[in-house]
C-alpha cells in the first residue's frame, strides 16, 4: 500500500492485495445430490431414473483474487471531507462444474443412472468499480455521511449450475447515515440504504432504514432501542451459491440492547 500527501488537505493512495479461498471439504471430496429425474422425463430419455450430483475433486485448487485500488481524499474543512476510489478485482481459478460421464449403478433398487457434475477451476472474471463517499458535520454533535458505489462484472464460469448466483452482484449501492449526539448522554443514529436488484437470481431492489436510540446510563451501562429494516415487512437478499437450500427473508425487527461492562 502506498500513500502520497501532496498537501495538508489532500492524499492519494494505491494498494494491491491477493486473497485466496481454500476449498471446502465438500468441494475437495464430497458429493451432493441435486436432482433426480424420473425415467423418460424431461432431460432423461432413458428407462432408468437419473441422479444428478455435484462431485468434489481432490484436484480442485484455491480460488484467487488480485485486487488493485487507487483513491483520493480531500479534507475541505474541519467539518467536511470527500473520498473517491476506483478498483479492479481480477478473479482466477473460480469454481466451475463440468458434466462427467454417466454410469449405471446397481447398489440400490431400482438401479439408476448416476450423472456427475465434477468440480473444477475453469472460471475467471473481472470486477471494475468506482466508489464515492463524503462526510459533513453541521455541528460538533451531528455527523452526516454518504456513500455510493457502481460496479461492472465480467464473468466467465461456463454453464455451471451456480453461474446465476455468482453473477448476482448489485450494480450499485447507496447509503446515507446520520449520527447525532442529543445531549445528556443520548445518541440517535439513522441509516438509510438502497441496493439495486440482483436480476440473475430474482432479487428485487430494496431501500431500507435502520435506527438506534442509545443512552449511556453510566460509565459501565449502555441502553439502546434498535429498529431494523423498518421500511419492509420482510425481504429476500440472497440465495445459496452452491446447493439448494430454503431461502430466508430478513424480517422487520426491533429490540432493546443492554451493554454492561464490569
Amino acid at each position: 500500500r502506498l500513500l502520497w500527501t501532496p498537501s495538508q488537505h489532500q492524499s492519494v493512495w494505491a494498494s494491491e492485495a491477493r486473497e485466496v479461498r481454500t476449498p471446502s471439504r465438500l468441494e475437495s471430496d464430497g458429493s451432493v445430490q441435486t436432482q433426480v429425474i424420473p425415467p423418460f422425463g424431461g432431460g432423461n430419455p432413458g428407462p432408468l431414473p437419473a441422479e444428478i450430483s455435484l462431485v468434489g475433486s481432490p484436484r480442485f485448487d484455491s480460488e484467487r483474487l488480485d485486487a488493485f485500488e487507487i483513491g483520493y481524499r480531500h479534507q475541505f474543512a474541519v467539518r467536511a471531507a470527500f473520498n473517491a476510489s476506483v478498483f479492479v478485482h481480477q478473479y482466477d481459478q473460480l469454481r466451475t462444474f463440468a458434466l462427467g460421464a454417466p454410469d449405471i449403478r446397481f447398489l440400490a433398487a431400482p438401479p439408476y443412472t448416476f450423472i456427475p457434475l465434477n468440480t473444477g477451476n475453469a472460471g475467471s472474471g473481472r470486477l471494475r468499480g468506482i466508489e464515492l463517499s463524503g462526510e459533513y458535520r453541521p455541528t460538533e454533535d451531528w455527523r452526516l455521511s454518504g456513500f455510493v458505489a457502481r460496479q461492472w462484472l465480467d464473468l466467465d464460469v461456463g454453464a455451471s449450475p451456480d453461474a446465476a448466483v455468482i453473477r448476482g452482484s448489485p450494480q450499485y449501492t447507496m447509503s446515507v447515515r446520520s449520527t447525532w449526539n442529543l445531549g445528556r448522554s443520548v445518541e440517535l443514529d439513522v441509516w438509510l440504504r438502497h441496493v439495486s436488484s440482483l436480476r440473475s437470481i430474482g432479487i428485487p431492489a430494496y431501500t431500507n432504514l435502520d435506527t438506534r436510540l442509545g443512552w449511556k446510563v453510566s460509565p459501565t451501562l449502555d441502553v439502546a432501542l434498535v429498529g431494523q429494516n423498518l421500511l419492509d415487512r420482510s425481504r429476500r437478499e440472497y440465495v445459496s451459491d452452491f446447493v439448494g437450500t430454503s431461502t430466508y427473508e430478513v424480517p422487520r425487527g426491533a429490540y432493546v440492547r443492554l451493554d454492561w461492562k464490569f
